[in-house]
């Protein structure tokens, strides 16, 4: 008969055996006395061996090594095995291991065996459940937030991963990589923690892979960190066509994007993504005007410095001669306001309200009654029929190829290219000579005309009228059809305090601080959003505090809000100053350094 069966399912743990001369446990004396072990035993060996394993081993993975510590003691031990039998393992005099090729759950003992294949000690019964592969799954949407120069930053990768492992003990360490292998300057990838720190020194916009490994799996993921300079102050901004200027509260002028004719007055010829400094200009300057490929600056001093190309002179210094940094205007007197435009040069407005321009004259736009189609390095005097000086103006405004001034009086003069009605006389004569009056319903308090071929009038009542081209729908009366004298613009009969016009768009800052643009919207240039036409006047989204907005005959506007730049369109070349050329159809922080 087997006892120790017999006592086992009698519950009997331990027992006195009788007749033996001092007590021992039941399995004791079946082990030492009887030789039985049991199923799958043998008899004969009896217990001169302890084995011992690891009661709860890290479950394995389907095809990846497993192996668990087997330790054991006494004498004759010349092998082992497992019982019941586990096809996928083997035991040695260290390790019970081996690759499991499915998942199931497996229960067995070692047993120690002796030269004759006899059992003569096994370990506790051990459990090894086979997992389903581990894997590393990284969130694709995940983003993480912008860094700013400067700014102690942390961006912990791990909160992006998933590590997909059915064993709950298996702790959650993973190795970390990435690639290219530099880091973005001033962070470092902690290759234990998954954590990129430090603080970052150049803003930018920099694309990481990210490795992940650990669990027997590997997967990797790529990101991109985007790293914010300080957003500079500014209390002026002009969106150029490719580029942007600006003016710092300390009065020093700024420049940013393309630089192909030294239009940013660094000195270089070398595009910029970030701000860079006017050379000479680090105070002094009280507004800044930038257009396609030159820009102009007036000074505290009455002064105007000008920069960029300059082979039709529009640099306004008597030769053709470009200059990536910037040079004096040659002015009889001091001036109190500036315009450039994009296809020819500049005008100012002198002190005696009296109007200068130079540079490209190709139709009449220098209002001079000089020849047309050519160049004139020389600022020279507006006139009026007579031959007289234009007098009485308090500022003056620029497009590609016609100009418009604002009396003192507020009225409106338009001359040069009206080919689509853009100086809103009712008719399409180009005037060269004899600056001509739109007829406006009241009197004016600003004028822009710094698009391609249309204009428009802020009202003394707040309201806003434009004429010229409409193709894009830039007059804002809700037609695609040229306006042929000035004409509302639907919405806004009040409460408007500046305007602007782009190349085929519009935009009026709201005495709220809010604005609204209409027209084209190719690259998102009217900021509500979306890349849909606009004709009539849509809201700018995020714009609730500004205090001036520009866009100069481009597809790309900036804004002053709080005392910082927003911008929002054509980002292509930099114009925004954030690092990339990324465009954007809502507004966002510009200007970083």
């Amino acid at each position: 008969m087997n006892w120790g069966r017999k006592f086992r399912r009698a519950g009997i743990a331990a027992a006195v055996i009788a007749g033996l001369s001092s007590p021992i446990s039941a399995q004791d004396y079946f082990y030492r006395y009887k030789g039985t072990w049991g199923p799958g035993g043998t008899t004969g060996g009896g217990t001169t061996a302890t084995v011992n394993i690891a009661s709860n081993p890290i479950n394995p993975n389907v095809n990846k090594p497993f192996s668990t510590a087997l330790s054991s003691s006494g004498a004759g031990i010349t092998g082992y095995r497992l019982n019941p039998d586990v096809p996928w393992l083997s035991a040695s005099g260290a390790a019970v291991s081996g690759t499991p090729s499915s998942t199931g759950t497996y229960k067995f003992r070692v047993e120690a065996l002796n030269a004759s294949n006899d059992v003569i000690g096994q370990s506790d019964e051990v459990t090894v459940e086979v997992l389903p592969p581990a894997s590393i799954s990284f969130a694709a949407g995940h983003v993480f937030p912008d860094l700013t120069v400067g700014t102690d930053a942390n961006v912990d990768f791990k909160t992006a991963v998933t590590v997909n492992d059915l064993d709950a003990r298996v702790p959650r360490s993973l190795a970390w990589s990435k690639t290219p292998a530099g880091d973005p300057p001033g962070l470092t990838l902690d290759p234990s923690t998954g954590v990129l720190s430090g603080r970052p020194t150049t803003a930018g916009s920099y694309p990481i892979t990210v490795v992940a490994t650990g669990h027997d799996a590997t997967n990797q993921h790529l990101y991109t960190i985007k790293v914010n300079g300080v957003y500079m102050d500014v209390v002026q901004i002009s969106a150029g066509v490719y580029h942007t200027c600006a003016v710092t509260p300390t009065g020093a002028a700024k420049c940013w994007g393309n630089n192909g004719s030294g239009q940013l007055g660094d000195g270089t010829t070398t595009a910029r993504r970030a701000p860079v400094a006017v050379s000479g200009l680090e105070s002094g300057v009280a507004y800044i005007a930038a257009s396609a490929d030159n820009t102009c600056a007036l000074l505290t001093s009455g002064g105007v410095r000008c920069w960029g190309a300059n082979a039709n002179g529009q640099l306004g210094r008597g030769n053709t001669t470009s200059s990536s940094v910037p040079v004096s205007v040659s002015l009889p007197s001091t001036a109190k306001a500036i315009a450039v435009g994009n296809n020819h040069g500049g005008c100012a407005v002198l002190t005696t309200n009296e109007v200068m321009c130079w540079g490209w004259n190709g139709n009449g736009q220098l209002g001079t009654g000089a020849a047309t189609g050519s160049g004139y390095p020389t600022p020279a005097y507006v006139i009026e029929q007579g031959g007289a000086r234009l007098t009485g103006i308090d500022k003056v405004s620029m497009g590609q190829g016609h100009t418009c001034a604002l009396t003192t009086a507020g009225a409106v003069r338009c001359w040069g290219a009206n080919g689509s009605y853009q100086l809103g006389l009712g008719h399409t004569t180009q005037v060269t000579r004899v600056p001509a009056t739109p007829t406006i319903a009241s009197n004016v308090k600003d004028i822009a005309a710094n698009s391609t071929d249309h204009a428009c009038a802020l009202l003394s009542t707040g309201g806003v009228q434009c004429w010229g081209e409409n193709g894009f729908g830039q007059v804002g009366n809700g037609s695609l059809t040229d306006r042929p004298y000035p004409t509302d613009v639907t919405s806004l009969s009040s409460g408007v305090k500046s305007i602007s016009t782009g190349e085929s768009h519009t935009c009026a800052l709201l005495e709220s601080g809010s604005a609204k643009c209409w027209g084209d919207n190719t690259n998102g240039q009217i900021g509500d959003g979306t890349t849909a036409r606009r004709w009539t006047p849509a809201d700018v989204s995020g714009i609730s505090s500004a205090s001036s907005i520009s866009t100069e005959g481009g597809r790309v506007n900036c804004a002053v809000v709080s005392g910082k730049a927003m911008c929002w369109g054509n980002n292509t070349s930099g114009q925004f100053g954030i690092g990339t050329t990324t465009s954007s159809n809502v507004p966002v922080p510009a200007a970083s350094e």
